[in-house]
């Protein structure tokens, strides 16, 4: 049984930036923890940069839908944080999925085990074909 796929602009917005950090470290003689503030300083860098930018299109291939985060579920968020201890973007994920009806998560994120109506489905390594 195939299951639709599901997530949301910061989800998309956060992969983004994650994947362009791993490739700005691939690249350059920086620690991981100063690449963001070098790269708003040399933005001929980011310019060169081209891995992250696939990330949106890849995710709508899979025919995964994107869902808007609106400002009611930003602020209804909130509650989220003081609750589980988690940061921003985890909370809004956890508050849009309560608002959806959405139990199901899967993620590499073992943080949401704290939420207890989650069923989580964690890729293991025996999920990973080998080479």
């Amino acid at each position: 049984m195939l299951l639709p796929g599901i997530t949301s602009t910061a989800v998309v917005v956060e992969a983004t930036h994650r994947l362009m950090m791993v490739e700005a470290s691939s690249v350059l003689d920086e620690e991981i923890k100063n690449l963001p503030r070098y790269l708003k300083k040399h933005p001929h860098v980011v310019k060169q940069m081209s891995n992250h930018l696939a990330i949106p299109g890849k995710i709508e291939e899979l025919d995964v839908e994107i869902l808007q985060i609106t400002p009611k579920i930003i602020k209804e968020s909130q509650a989220v944080k003081t609750k589980y201890g988690f940061l921003s973007n985890d909370s809004l994920t956890v508050r849009l999925m309560e608002e959806l009806g959405i139990s199901m998560l899967a993620l590499n994120d073992l943080d949401f085990r704290r939420v207890e109506w989650l069923k989580l489905y964690v890729p293991s390594v025996d999920d990973v074909p080998s080479p």
